[in-house]
């Protein structure tokens, strides 16, 4: 379902990720861990399309959607939900949720 190939983000001289690949199928569930720093929201910020990687391939559904715009990979339902200070406080969790679809 998505599959992640050699993914570089860099940020000037710094490298936030260092060409991360994963493969997410069908049904599963997977979670980026670790400290601060690591590069978590640097990988989902291009998975998404909000930032433009140095390099490396996304791929969804077996498509490539590594130059495709941001509005296009949310219409094919790749989208993220921010913590704490980004969501809207007068929402339900299940409502900030289903804003990204």
């Amino acid at each position: 379902m998505l599959k992640v190939e050699k993914l570089v983000v860099r940020y000037g001289a710094v490298m936030a990720v260092r060409e991360l690949s994963l493969e997410v199928g069908q049904g599963e569930l997977v979670a980026l861990l670790g400290p601060n720093g690591a590069g978590k929201s640097s990988t989902i910020n291009a998975l998404t399309g909000l930032v433009t990687p140095a390099s490396g391939r996304i791929v969804l559904d077996g498509k490539d959607i590594s130059h495709v715009r941001t509005e296009d990979r949310i219409r094919a339902g790749l989208t993220s939900t921010p913590e704490g200070r980004h969501i809207f406080a007068n929402l339900s969790v299940g409502e900030n949720l289903r804003l990204g679809a």
